[in-house]
């Protein structure tokens, strides 16, 4: 296991702030933004256990928490998706 290698459940939420991302905010109500996830995966509302590991050292524009590289991530319910439907 890496130093700072974590393995957190809770949800992928979306951000429409600086052009929009996808951040992750943990059980325990941690926040972080999220590095390397798959784009089978950026759907928000989705509640995953993620693995991987805090760089706390980098600095992003969305200044939302911790970065976390992702490593591996598991999805365990994905009824509470919200979809990015356009309006007419």
């Amino acid at each position: 296991m890496e130093k700072n290698e974590v393995t957190l459940t809770g949800s992928i939420i979306y951000k429409d702030l600086e052009g929009g991302f996808f951040a992750f905010i943990a059980e325990n109500g941690d926040r972080y933004t999220l590095h390397g996830l798959d784009e089978s995966h950026q759907r928000n509302g989705l509640i995953v256990e993620v693995n991987g590991v805090t760089k706390p050292d980098v600095m992003t524009f969305t200044q939302f928490g911790t970065v976390l590289q992702v490593k591996d991530i598991k999805v365990l319910d994905s009824s509470k998706v919200i979809e990015n439907k356009p309006t007419h």
